[in-house]
């Protein structure tokens, strides 16, 4: 039950990111097109291919998270007297 509800998560999502950069779409056409992108992807590279996205994907969101959280606190002149919750 749980991987009908992760996948219908994870379609949507790619659903909405398609959307945004190619604007009129179906939501359904979509969501099949990504399922059996998906499955064919899985079903030829097999398991081996799906971890080696993983991998890769866990790589770029942690460099990604690293330059966000580098500009951040560049942006407090890396410091946290300069961050202000509660107003002044």
């Amino acid at each position: 039950m749980s991987v009908m509800i992760d996948m219908a998560g994870g379609l949507y999502a790619g659903f909405i990111v398609l959307k945004v950069f190619f604007g009129d779409l179906s939501i359904w056409q979509t969501s099949f097109i990504l399922a059996a992108f998906a499955g064919i992807y899985t079903a030829f590279g097999g398991l081996k291919a799906v971890v080696y996205t993983d991998v890769i994907q866990a790589v770029v969101l942690l460099f990604g998270c690293s330059i966000i959280s580098y500009l951040l606190f560049q942006s407090m002149d890396f410091s946290w007297s300069t961050l202000v919750i509660f107003g002044p």
